[in-house]
């Protein structure tokens, strides 16, 4: 692989925050956006359930304030597409309808809520949870954590690109309480699971979280975190031709390793 990796022990602390200001950093372009949408009761399944490997997408945010404006052709990173049609895999992609509110850091905690009710919808059917597998970016990321924390049992493991919960650093001033108080309070919170099965990839240059910012996890056993400096493209580097091609091998082992294994 094309990458200076290093295996780092630590994983993401934050996403895009929730200030009035805190923005993630725009999408990739691709097809129009679509109405978000929670809709799990009847999802796609591609063949017999009984042999049918589900990867479920959870995208990045804005703002939390606000809903995302979906944008499946842009939001899912080529290489998890690339992984998913090379292995006729069900590629299912979650539109999250999931804010703030009133409550600042909140929406992470419903994000898990509506991506368990996906697993669940996929349990449902006659899918196993050894071949359901959850992926997110940033704040997707971050909340496929949240969600193995609250139930990990559904399914079976998670690749996380450049999770984030808390935003950009240069708005740690002007949103102090975003890293100064919610993030440390979710990483208390994920911290207390018993085991995480993971692979994150995080980024040196990324301007939210970098390995070495993402220590504080380290501790959850089944956590794997790379760190990925091959493209220098911060925290758009999941969605480059450079990660597609240096990171697909990995990604494909560590998933069919965990179908082997469990």
């Amino acid at each position: 692989m094309r990458r200076k990796s290093v295996f780092v022990a630590a994983l993401a602390l934050a996403l895009w925050a929730g200030g009035p200001a805190a923005q993630e950093g725009r999408p990739p372009p691709g097809a129009p956006g679509q109405a978000p949408s929670t809709e799990a009761r009847s999802p796609p399944l591609r063949g017999d359930p009984a042999e049918a490997v589900v990867v479920i997408f959870n995208h990045g945010t804005t703002r939390p304030q606000r809903r995302h404006a979906c944008n499946e052709g842009g939001d899912v990173p080529g290489v998890v597409r690339e992984i998913a049609e090379a292995n006729r895999w069900t590629l299912y992609y979650l539109c999250s309808a999931a804010t703030d509110e009133s409550e600042a850091g909140s929406y992470t905690r419903k994000r898990a809520a509506e991506i368990l009710a996906v697993v669940a919808a996929y349990r449902a059917r006659g899918v196993a949870a050894k071949r359901i597998f959850l992926f997110g970016h940033s704040a997707g990321g971050w909340s496929s954590l949240m969600a193995a924390r609250k139930d990990h049992g559904g399914f079976n493991a998670i690749v996380a690109f450049a999770p984030a919960f808390a935003g950009p650093r240069h708005e740690t001033a002007r949103y102090p309480w975003w890293r100064g108080r919610l993030a440390p309070e979710q990483i208390a919170y994920l911290r207390q699971a018993p085991r995480i099965e993971a692979l994150i990839f995080a980024y040196s240059d990324d301007e939210f979280d970098r390995p070495a910012e993402l220590a504080p996890l380290e501790s959850i056993p089944g956590i794997r975190i790379l760190a990925f400096d091959a493209c220098n493209r911060g925290h758009g580097t999941t969605y480059t031709d450079c990660f597609r091609a240096g990171a697909r091998v990995e990604i494909e082992h560590y998933l069919k390793e965990r179908l082997a294994a469990r």
